[in-house]
């Protein structure tokens, strides 16, 4: 049976502290894209419309924040999802 000290335990030379801010972060992140992304699913048309982008790249930002939020909060695909939120966000700007 694993401790809680060696799941912990930091990996390639990090401190548990550094792999422990490093969760942190994701899920934190992962939550706040997750939320924002939940409204603008509930609503596409409305969201597509009031940024003035057709409603396929409306649908395509609002699905990869709240499907990208969740994978970076699990910790699956992460590269991808953050890839795809990274690529959302240099638009948004």
């Amino acid at each position: 049976m694993m401790s809680v000290r060696h799941l912990l335990a930091g990996r390639g030379g990090r401190s548990s502290a550094v792999d422990v801010a490093l969760l942190l972060l994701g899920v934190f992140a992962g939550v706040a894209f997750v939320m924002h992304g939940w409204g603008k699913v509930a609503d596409v048309s409305g969201f597509a419309a009031e940024q003035g982008v057709p409603v396929v790249l409306g649908a395509a930002a609002a699905y990869v924040q709240c499907i990208g939020g969740l994978l970076l909060v699990v910790g699956l695909l992460t590269p991808l999802a953050a890839f795809g939120i990274g690529v959302t966000m240099a638009v948004a700007v």
